[in-house]
């Protein structure tokens, strides 16, 4: 099957899941869940948190293990600050991401020792907190400090969750704009 013709079945799944996020939004005064777990309950079906392009087994390894069913999908950082410059920088920002459908090195080896947001880049399908659903070309960001000679490749869950540039140093410190070099042909 073209990776293409994998992204209608994905994008079903994101959007049941924003039923059940919405869903507990209504039952918590608006409230986020910090986890994705928190919607354990909201959840008709388990089969809606994997991507049919997922072979590996739950591409977000932490959620799988912590639902014990395969999970696919990334959530929001559980991080009060972040979320507050978030939604005050864009008001309709990403809750929720699917990395597989752009380029990939993930093998099963290193989706064990590496996070998937590192071996990953290009096309994300990105769920919005009004339930839409947006296709959008993020690739990794590459960053050199001055006098090193080692390279950083990024892909920051700010740049997942939203098109607003840059990512406020607050939320991406450490990497400052002036450092960002084009990443070697390597790196993807």
């Amino acid at each position: 099957m073209r990776r293409r013709a994998y992204e209608p079945p994905c994008m079903v799944n994101l959007r049941q899941i924003w039923v059940a996020f919405r869903n507990y939004l209504d039952d918590y005064d608006s409230n986020y869940p910090d986890t994705i777990i928190k919607l354990k309950n909201y959840v008709k079906s388990k089969t809606i948190l994997k991507c049919p392009r997922d072979m590996y087994g739950g591409l977000n390894v932490g959620d799988t293990q912590a639902w014990g069913t395969i999970v696919s999908y990334f959530y929001l950082p559980d991080d009060e600050e972040f979320r507050r410059i978030l939604l005050e920088k864009d008001p309709q920002h990403g809750i929720m991401y699917c990395l597989l459908h752009g380029q990939s090195r993930i093998t099963p080896e290193g989706l064990a020792t590496d996070s998937p947001h590192y071996l990953t880049s290009g096309t994300v399908l990105r769920l919005r907190l009004d339930g839409s659903i947006e296709r959008v070309l993020v690739n990794s960001l590459c960053y050199q400090r001055p006098g090193e000679s080692g390279i950083s490749r990024v892909r920051h869950p700010w740049h997942l969750l939203t098109n607003v540039r840059p990512c406020p140093p607050e939320i991406c410190f450490g990497l400052r704009d002036e450092w960002q070099i084009p990443c070697p042909f390597s790196f993807f």
